[in-house]
């Protein structure tokens, strides 16, 4: 199947996928044009690539939940399992750009993404600020300074 698929895409610990024969360097031979998008909670390589990874977890290491909840509060996760959602959304946009790419160049890719990368990515302008001025982010419960009107400008008329 994969010598004719355009993409694979896996979401198993690293060196699972090689383990059972179904890596990287297994299919690629098959299919040079194959586009392979190994998802995990801290990428392929690094320190932290045999942890588990469960969405929570991601969201306190990315210092996603240090920006959410109240003010005077502890720091909360979204409701949302955001590292799941915003990692995938992540791969969709590399393997489009990879598609694209094959296009032109007739070469797969090997796309690693990461939910831990992912989710620091999606904060985006508050961490960019927090580097920028040296300190961290504070929690604002749902109002955000980047954009206008936030919820505490709406009011309800009667």
């Amino acid at each position: 199947m994969a010598a004719k698929a355009d993409v694979v895409v896996e979401n198993v610990a690293p060196g699972t996928a090689a383990r059972l024969g179904v890596g990287w360097d297994d299919l690629h031979p098959l299919n040079p044009r194959l586009m392979y998008c190994a998802i995990s909670g801290f990428g392929q390589t690094g320190p932290y690539s045999s942890r588990p990874a469960l969405d929570i977890l991601v969201q306190a290491m990315s210092a996603l939940m240090s920006v959410g909840g109240d003010p005077e509060g502890p720091p909360m996760k979204a409701g949302a399992p955001l590292g799941d959602v915003i990692s995938g959304m992540m791969a969709s946009y590399a393997i489009l750009g990879a598609l694209y790419a094959v296009q032109r160049n007739g070469e797969g890719r090997y796309i690693d993404v990461s939910m831990q990368a992912s989710l620091l990515a999606a904060l985006g302008p508050r961490m960019s600020q927090a580097l920028h001025d040296g300190v961290a982010a504070r929690r604002l419960g749902n109002e955000n300074p980047m954009r206008v009107p936030s919820p505490s400008d709406l009011r309800l008329r009667h």
